[in-house]
């Protein structure tokens, strides 16, 4: 029996009958159960059978042994790949456990296609379970609830590489702690009061027999006192000191127009005949009402009720019909060339929609001289089952076939070139300020079994390396106060862009995460309140509100609300308090969110775009921020209810900074904490800023 860990953190293992498990331990509060320490999925060369594998499997020899540096642990000859051994290696480290894993495959038969970082299996009465689920997600009493959920990393839904799992007592961080965001799929599970989570490396070389290789980056089981924002500052200082995608933090490569900009509308210009009936399905709903000049007009009107500068995210404007044709996007429609000067004249940047990975196969039928089957058919990332990666809309052809939009491989340079020129182009005939690059972040990383592209098979970070690469290309010329940003919020891709499209942070159990971990380092914009929930009041108050104390950049919406006085109302509101802090959210730390108590009942409202379940919320809205300096901390409130709001806040005084400090009359300080008592006028907003020098 091998114990790796401490007293009050560790793990045991097992060798018996040739097998290596997990058996037992204990970590906090919570109980370690018997699993493997890996699984992984191996294949026949030469006829493609797999084979699934675990540690629990029978080994030739299972051995470990300590140095003053790590204990190895050596699993060798498996049953069936007899060549094949994995090496595993942990150390403790600020009192948990770190692993780093190592695969010798000599078989001359057999290729290694995925192998997984050791992670534990938890077990406890009652736990709350943090995922990096798009900005972040908590999913209380997680054991009771047959909580299931994978995804590829990086992409828009698992968009950083933490979980933690905790209960009053403490709890458990685990991440995979990888600066150079590597392919992997994540996959958790809850049941029964238990816990476990797989973290899955898509090897280098998969296919190919013989493949050895190092996971990228190494595994971190932590202890930890606190909740999801605790465990997010635990993987931040993992970002900021090892993280390869990591900006200059402020951003002064963001224009200054830009990291002040308050304000975000989106939508889309009417279709032309040609487009047929082709719309941004998501954008569509609503727009078809008004005439065929709306869509700048409104938001001109618009402009001038908030009286501050604001961006708009335009769709449509290219003669080609939506999802057809890509990536063809040039020319534009002559109303987007005479009207988009109009917006640019009152305050309005404008910056149009492309598509910057996917290519649409059926675009040399209408004559386009470079096409997907003389050009992106090269390009297109190959599956292990040799397919194509695609993905099928509900847009027709001319010919009435639907859109085929085919994922072009990350390393493929005549991509690079493509979108390079495309945005080179648009730059210099179209009356823009920047660029919308969609799904770029939002895409989940695959592996590549093309043997002709610029990578070997398999996994590795050359999907960020590949698209990082191509954004480098781009940015070389980048006019000093242009814009770009792309769909979502994938960590990896940070560098590349100056701000993420966040609007699907519309869901259940939705916490700032990201914000947490990073701040200061790219804008965040938008939260869509439009589609099937554009006529729901609270819900757009209450995204608006999240946006604000969240650190974003507010909007994302139609124009016409500026003809719905209640929505305006708040958005004004909120506006005006986001264009006076907007300083802040550059260069601060996002606080704990103060714990909110209220007179009002709570707002309960669904989900969402796509997303099912119920959100639920206090109706004051808040959160806290220190500024980087340590001089002042504000902290913002926000009433989203039509009546008035008895409240209080309650924090740290030592979090906040603010030990010893003069503070308000309505701030009651018992030992550490700090409790705010006071009231808010119906849809109203407040900010309390506290000198800490």
């Amino acid at each position: 029996m091998l114990r790796v860990g401490n007293n009050n953190f560790y793990a045991d293992i097992s060798a018996k009958g040739q097998r290596l498990e997990i058996v037992g331990g204990k970590m906090m509060d919570f109980t370690v159960i018997p699993s493997p320490l890996f699984v992984g999925d191996i294949r026949r060369a030469n006829d493609e059978t797999s084979v699934k594998i675990s540690s629990s499997d029978i080994w030739d020899s299972v051995t470990w042994h300590t140095n003053e540096i790590h204990t190895e642990i050596v699993c060798a000859g498996h049953e069936i790949a007899r060549e094949l051994t994995i090496i595993c290696r942990v150390k403790e480290e600020r009192g948990g456990l770190v692993w780093q894993t190592s695969v010798v495959n000599n078989s001359a038969e057999w290729s290694v296609m995925q192998i997984s970082y050791p992670l534990p299996c938890l077990e406890h009465p009652e736990f709350t379970l943090f995922l990096p689920y798009i900005g972040g997600q908590i999913i209380e009493n997680a054991g009771s609830k047959g909580f299931t959920y994978g995804e590829n990393y990086p992409g828009g839904r698992i968009t950083m590489q933490y979980f933690a799992v905790y209960s009053k007592n403490g709890g458990v961080y685990i991440s995979t702690e990888d600066g150079s965001a590597a392919t992997k799929k994540f996959a958790v599970q809850t049941s029964e009061n238990r816990f476990s989570l797989t973290s899955l490396f898509y090897a280098i070389n998969g296919g190919v027999a013989g493949n050895s290789f190092d996971l990228f980056g190494e595994t971190r089981w932590q202890p930890f006192v606190g909740d999801w924002y605790d465990a997010s500052m635990i993987y931040a200082d993992f970002v900021r000191s090892k993280a390869n995608w990591l900006p200059e933090l402020g951003r002064p490569d963001t224009s200054e127009r830009f990291r002040k900009n308050p304000f975000w509308i989106s939508d889309y210009i009417p279709n032309s005949p040609y487009q047929r009936d082709n719309k941004p399905m998501s954008l569509s709903a609503g727009s078809d009402i008004y005439d065929a000049d709306y869509w700048y007009e409104a938001p001109i009107q618009l402009q001038k009720e908030l009286g501050v500068p604001i961006a708009y995210h335009v769709y449509n404007w290219h003669e080609i019909p939506f999802n057809i044709e890509y990536p063809h996007f040039l020319p534009a429609k002559e109303t987007f060339l005479a009207n988009a000067k109009k917006l640019r004249e009152n305050n309005i940047a404008v910056l149009p929609y492309i598509n910057a990975v996917s290519w649409e196969k059926h675009d040399g039928k209408m004559g386009h001289r470079i096409n997907y089957d003389n050009t992106g058919a090269q390009g297109a990332v190959i599956q292990a089952d040799g397919s194509v990666l695609r993905q099928i809309y509900p847009q027709t052809t001319e010919q009435g076939e639907k859109s085929f939009l085919v994922q072009m491989c990350p390393t493929y340079s005549p991509w690079h070139s493509l979108m390079e020129n495309l945005t080179r182009e648009m730059e210099e005939t179209l009356p823009i300020d920047g660029i919308y690059y969609d799904q770029t972040a939002a895409v989940r990383a695959q592996p590549c079994y093309n043997p002709t592209h610029e990578h070997l098979p398999g996994g590795g970070s050359w999907w960020t390396d590949g698209w990082n690469t191509m954004m480098a290309r781009i940015r070389e010329k980048k006019p000093a106060d242009a814009f770009y940003f792309t769909e979502d919020n994938a960590e990896s891709f940070m560098k590349s862009f100056d701000g993420y499209l966040t609007w699907t942070w519309v869901y259940q159990g939705e916490v700032p995460a990201f914000s947490a971990v990073y701040a200061g380092y790219i804008q965040l914009l938008g939260r869509c309140t439009i589609g099937k929930k554009k006529e729901d009041l609270p819900f757009f108050k209450y995204c608006t509100a999240r946006s604000l104390v969240s650190g974003q950049q507010l909007g994302w919406c139609k124009a016409d609300l500026v003809w719905q006085p209640r929505w305006l109302n708040f958005l004004k509101k909120a506006v005006n308090v986001r264009w006076e802090l907007d300083d802040l959210f550059n260069a601060s730390q996002m606080l704990r969110p103060p714990l909110v108590k209220c007179s009002l009942p709570k707002l309960v409202t669904t989900a969402g775009l796509w997303f099912e379940g119920t959100i639920e919320s206090e109706q004051v809205i808040t959160g806290a921020w220190r500024r980087r300096d340590g001089k002042e901390t504000v902290i913002i409130a926000a009433n989203i209810a039509d009546e008035k709001a008895e409240f209080s806040l309650e924090f740290s005084l030592e979090e906040y900074g603010i030990v010893g400090k003069t503070l308000p009359e309505n701030f009651t300080i018992n030992g550490n904490k700090c409790i705010i008592s006071d009231t808010l006028e119906p849809n109203d907003i407040r900010t309390y800023k506290i000198s800490t020098l």
